[in-house]
């Protein structure tokens, strides 16, 4: 009884270390939920700033209304080497076609802080995730609207709102995430230099993955946080809530990388819809290079003329100024002035050598295809009779193989 009751024990408790080895675990100290009420402890790692509001089952960053900016910090810094980072937000507004600005995802080095970057500093030190809302039709783009992009940024990179971020990112997609019914989940997975993306929009809680970059470098000791502003388009933008996880692997080690510079080794640069000004200068240019060509095949004049005219030569003509005044927009006058300046040249072009050439071709092409038909006839009806054998022959096959059955089965009964 002793021996059993001890394996039984070694048994289970080796179960949970194979359970615990595989188990990821949530960081309370880098994760928000609801309900949020002013002094919950939920909050306690989480710092508010601008326009961000408690607002019971969501955070709101910014409401319906023009000129907003709003962020939550957590003060508590990243120590994990390998992690994950849910959030669950909501983007809705009365605007149709003229909304945003839009939010912005943070692992970066300075938390607190505001600027013209989705209620955040530009030249930031990090980790950007961008969900552009506001489609600008002054500046067109090859991606649909919204769009989420993501920047890895040491400090020196501009980001230009024309360009939606996608002059330095390591990667983006399309997200549908204005004016749906659930809420909108995304989750950053940052795992062996890895960085990945996956979305589910559509609330069926199934990922999808957005894009995924490897060699990315992003120090310990950054701060997570949710930014979002307003400017003349608005929406509300909520956070519903953040789930850090803990990706480490079983026994690897803590590794010190506080003084890790971000960096990327792949950066996207997407193709540059051309502007309206290019097109009409390249549009420009080809019309041009078209006349040039159309004048030149005009003033050209064929050989044959070019060895008459010299073996008939016209000193008069060719020496006389006002003559030489004329010669030059010769094909540009109409016909009146052609016979008035120039009488001899209607001879040399009603020449009918060409087309004597050019008859003899057509007369064999007709005789062929005539002397065609009846082999193609011939060749169609001897595919058709092949096609009744084969048929007959399956057919009498069947009847006999039938006819075989039978007599089996009469055998088999009598």
């Amino acid at each position: 009884m002793g021996r059993s009751v001890t394996a039984i024990l070694a048994f289970t408790a080796f179960s949970l270390v194979l359970t615990t080895s595989e188990a990821i675990y949530s960081k309370p100290e880098n994760s928000l939920s609801g309900p949020y009420v002013a002094g919950g402890p939920n909050l306690a790692w989480w710092d508010l700033t601008g326009s961000a509001v408690l607002a019971g089952t969501v955070i709101r960053l910014t409401t319906d209304e023009p000129e907003k900016q709003g962020a939550i910090w957590n003060n508590f810094p990243n120590i994990m080497n390998d992690w994950e980072f849910h959030i669950q937000l909501h983007i809705h507004g009365k605007g149709v076609n003229l909304n945003g600005e839009g939010m912005a995802i943070w692992y970066v080095r300075e938390p607190l802080l505001q600027g013209p970057i989705f209620g955040y500093k530009d030249r930031f030190n990090g980790l950007g995730l961008f969900i552009d809302t506001f489609e600008d039709p002054s500046h067109p783009h090859n991606h649909k609207h919204p769009y989420l992009s993501v920047v890895i940024n040491d400090g020196s990179q501009h980001y230009e709102h024309h360009e939606d971020g996608t002059a330095n990112q390591i990667g983006g997609c399309h997200l549908p995430v204005r004016n749906l019914e659930w809420p909108v989940r995304l989750a950053v997975s940052y795992i062996s230099q890895t960085l990945s993306v996956f979305t589910d929009a559509e609330g069926l809680e199934q990922w999808s993955e957005c894009f995924s970059s490897p060699g990315v470098q992003l120090p310990t000791g950054y701060y997570f946080g949710v930014s979002a502003s307003t400017e003349v388009v608005t929406d509300n933008h909520d956070v519903v809530s953040i789930t850090t996880l803990d990706m480490t692997p079983e026994g690897k080690f803590y590794e010190d990388r506080t003084h890790v510079i971000p960096h990327a080794q792949i950066v996207q640069i997407p193709a540059r819809p051309r502007s309206s000004e290019e097109i009409s200068e390249e549009e420009l240019q080809k019309v041009d290079i078209k006349r040039e060509v159309h004048q030149d095949e005009i003033m050209a004049e064929p050989a044959e003329l070019h060895q008459k005219q010299e073996s008939h030569p016209e000193p008069e003509k060719h020496h006389h100024p006002e003559l030489e005044k004329h010669q030059i927009p010769e094909v540009l006058l109409p016909p009146q002035h052609k016979h008035e300046a120039e009488e001899p040249k209607p001879k040399v072009v009603e020449e009918p050598k060409p087309k004597k050439v050019e008859e003899p071709k057509v007369e064999p092409q007709a005789s062929e295809t005539e002397a065609s038909k009846p082999a193609s006839f011939w060749r169609k009806a001897f595919y058709i009779a092949g096609i009744g054998v084969l048929l007959y022959v399956a057919v009498s096959m069947f009847r006999s193989y039938m006819a075989n059955r039978r007599e089996r089965i009469q055998k088999r009964l009598y």
